[in-house]
């Protein structure tokens, strides 16, 4: 199997490869869900944040900016935790 870094895939991402996008969502998996366990996320509402995270994932793809100073998991990471912050101030 071979390996792309993150900058590889976002390019083949925009020339619409759909095993990009996969490799992408796969690799992303982990921190979603990781994300969605520090922030104690009641079982009953975990696939719903999940799925909320993957949705931001789609956002961060399509607005990041290799040239900001930023690595692209940096930029989702941050936008992924304020958006979870977001919907639980939200809630309450």
């Amino acid at each position: 199997m071979i390996q792309y870094n993150d900058y590889e895939l976002l390019y083949l991402m925009s020339e619409f490869d759909e095993e990009a996008e996969r490799i992408f969502f796969e690799k992303y998996s982990n921190l979603i869900k990781a994300r969605v366990h520090k922030f104690k996320i009641k079982s009953r509402y975990f696939d719903d944040f999940v799925q909320e995270g993957y949705y931001m994932l789609l956002v961060a793809i399509r607005t990041y900016d290799e040239y900001a100073g930023k690595s692209f998991n940096k930029y989702f990471d941050l936008i992924l935790q304020r958006k979870f912050i977001k919907i639980i101030a939200k809630e309450r």
